[in-house]
């Protein structure tokens, strides 16, 4: 599975970071690593499609994920390497488990 981002911006009412360009392949691991507030937890949550870019995309496998269904985002995590864990959350589960505290 490949993570691709093109000129994102990320933030809440106002943009924390701007032109994100990154490209992640399936057997790559990456370190974010920035002081509190840098926007490193915001970044995740858009790359998860929790929540929505400023402006910007999101790719897994070059197609963006805010115009496909969960279920294919699923699929496409479920074939990946990724950790075991991480499949049995889709977006819907993700929310419900981690933020609604």
């Amino acid at each position: 599975m490949k993570i691709e981002t093109k000129d994102l911006c990320i933030g809440y009412d106002r943009a924390i970071v701007n032109n994100i360009n990154i490209s992640v392949n399936d057997s790559e691991t990456v370190v974010l690593i920035g002081p509190n507030g840098a926007g490193k937890t915001t970044l995740l949550k858009t790359v998860s499609g929790i929540i929505k870019p400023i402006s910007g995309n999101v790719y897994i496998n070059n197609k963006d994920i805010f115009d496909i269904s969960e279920g294919v985002i699923v699929k496409q995590r479920n074939k990946s390497k990724s950790p075991k864990w991480w499949t049995r959350y889709s977006k819907r589960r993700y929310r419900k488990t981690f933020l609604s505290k």
